[in-house]
């Protein structure tokens, strides 16, 4: 377990996007709703820019997460941990 990933986060938003890739631009594979809970795997890394779900700016890192077995991205924004 390295710098505490990986860890439990939960969604604070409807419609939270899980993607491919860190960018706004890739496929979208799943949503979370409120209070969902995901795996994040490891630290955050540097991504396409986003826009104002979850109160996201421009610039915000994505959590690369476990989505049935796959690594998958959701902005860092509308996670927070449990």
């Amino acid at each position: 377990m390295a710098d505490g990933f990986p860890a439990w986060y939960r969604a604070y938003g409807d419609g939270v996007n899980i993607r491919t890739r860190p960018d706004p631009g890739a496929t979208s594979v799943g949503q979370l709703q409120t209070d969902d809970r995901v795996l994040v795997t490891s630290l955050p890394v540097t991504g396409g820019a986003y826009g104002p779900q979850c109160g996201s700016q421009p610039g915000d890192q994505w959590y690369p997460v476990d989505h049935f077995g796959q690594r998958r991205y959701v902005i860092t924004a509308c996670l927070e941990r449990v």
